[in-house]
């Protein structure tokens, strides 16, 4: 199966395409499509792999992703609960080309903007999601209007970037099936040690030639991307399990030393672990 590109499923004359989720675990290959996703997440817990960065998703959540941005979801369950989300596609000209470039509707283009780089918004930063709930049930003009009412809240909101990084040659058929490996095996395999050559082999590649193709694709070294997926999961583990040494979490997500944990995860965090909780838990 080719992993790029991934058509939106749509019927003939709709331009936009009101999409539910609903599943143990999402789709979880590595895809890109030309329209923008814009996603609330009902239900569900795990990770968010969009270009060069890595996000854990809750309940509440809500994603811009812009068009050809190449991501996947990664359902991580915690009990018996289902994956849910809801999620709506269009193309800025999927009214047509001057649509959202007329006056009445300048108010919307910094929601365009802010799609070429993605957006993440958590739950206590938006009011959104009793719209969403919506979307499922109405008739296609009052889909039609609460989705540019979303759009226009979220023109005027600000979130977390999901990613600045764009490779400008494309992302291929083959790039996608190679990469689709490796974050599998990092996914999979991060808490314990993965070595360069173990990666480099399982794409056909010598460990130089894959560190070229990995960063010239991604924006970051294979190890670089390893450690943010490790401190990733270390924000869960912190969040959800209070009870734990610091030094424990950093052991359970691959650190070998309590120092390297607390160097790397202050440079992506932009603070301690010790601090992250406690802001977490005071929230």
């Amino acid at each position: 199966m080719k992993v790029f590109p991934f058509k939106i499923p749509k019927p003939a004359n709709e331009n936009l395409v009101i999409q539910v989720d609903r599943e143990r675990i999402f789709y979880d290959k590595l895809h890109q499509h030309e329209e923008i996703q814009v996603s609330y997440m009902v239900e569900g817990y795990g990770k968010l792999l969009v270009n060069d960065n890595v996000f854990s998703y809750h309940p509440g959540d809500l994603f811009i992703l812009g068009g050809e941005m190449p991501h996947l979801f990664r359902s991580e369950p915690r009990g018996e609960e289902v994956s849910h989300m809801i999620s709506f596609f269009l193309t800025e000209d999927a009214f047509g080309e001057e649509f959202f470039r007329k006056k009445e509707l300048s108010s919307l283009m910094p929601f365009f903007r802010k799609s070429q780089q993605g957006l993440l918004l958590r739950a206590d930063q938006h009011d959104l999601s009793a719209q969403f709930l919506r979307l499922p049930g109405q008739d296609q003009f009052a889909r039609f209007m609460e989705v540019l009412n979303i759009m226009h809240a979220l023109s005027g909101m600000q979130g977390e970037v999901l990613s600045s990084f764009r490779y400008n040659k494309g992302i291929t058929d083959a790039d996608g099936e190679r990469l689709q490996v490796v974050f599998d095996q990092v996914i999979r395999n991060f808490r314990d040690p993965i070595a360069l050559e173990e990666i480099a082999a399982m794409v056909h590649m010598t460990p130089n030639a894959f560190c070229r193709y990995f960063k010239t694709r991604t924006n970051k070294t294979f190890f670089e991307y390893l450690i943010a997926i490790r401190v990733e999961h270390a924000c869960e583990l912190l969040s959800a399990h209070p009870d734990l040494q610091v030094a424990e979490v950093a052991y359970a997500c691959g650190f070998k030393t309590l120092s390297h944990f607390n160097k790397k995860f202050k440079e992506l965090k932009g603070v301690s672990p010790r601090s992250y909780r406690l802001n977490v838990h005071s929230a």
